[in-house]
């Protein structure tokens, strides 16, 4: 993937993606796992990003996600409570129930194995998840713990 005129320090367009036009800065080449990091600037922050490079070195590609992988670190070692109802004692939704679920990316009638692509967060006025209930997408347990204290939220897990 990194193109092998790219160096570090390098300023780069963006060409494709949620970031496209931006110019990016290269911070960090892994060669091993063919990753690349960048920064960009955004409402006048440096906010990270991974980078992917296609097509010949005379007309590259350059794509940009946000680089997640500071937050999912911080969160590694969280105990994870995925499938179990819980109840908001405090912050946001204060007394409503709440579980969090990993999605599947691929359709379980397929002989491959499920992977996670995602994670919902859903918050009802019953245990049961059936009155008033609403959904809040994220990527990972890392993005719960984000929502969470965005959101002032502790939960009982008991």
């Amino acid at each position: 993937m990194p193109a092998p005129d790219i160096a570090v320090g390098a300023s780069v367009t963006i060409t494709d993606g949620p970031f496209a036009t931006l110019r990016a800065t290269v911070t960090e080449i892994d060669t091993p796992s063919q990753k690349v990091k960048g920064v960009i600037e955004l409402f006048g922050r440096h906010a990270p990003v991974e980078l992917s490079f296609t097509g010949p070195p005379n007309e590259l590609q350059v794509t940009a996600v946000h680089d997640r992988s500071i937050a999912i670190a911080a969160h590694k070692g969280a105990r994870q409570y995925y499938g179990v109802v819980g109840r908001i004692i405090s912050g946001y939704d204060t007394g409503r129930y709440i579980r969090v679920d990993k999605l599947a990316d691929i359709d379980e009638s397929t002989e491959e194995p499920t992977d996670s692509s995602g994670v919902m967060i859903r918050v009802a006025d019953d245990p049961a998840m059936q009155i008033n209930c609403i959904g809040e997408p994220v990527e990972d347990w890392a993005g719960v713990e984000e929502s969470f204290r965005r959101d002032c939220r502790q939960v009982n897990w008991g």
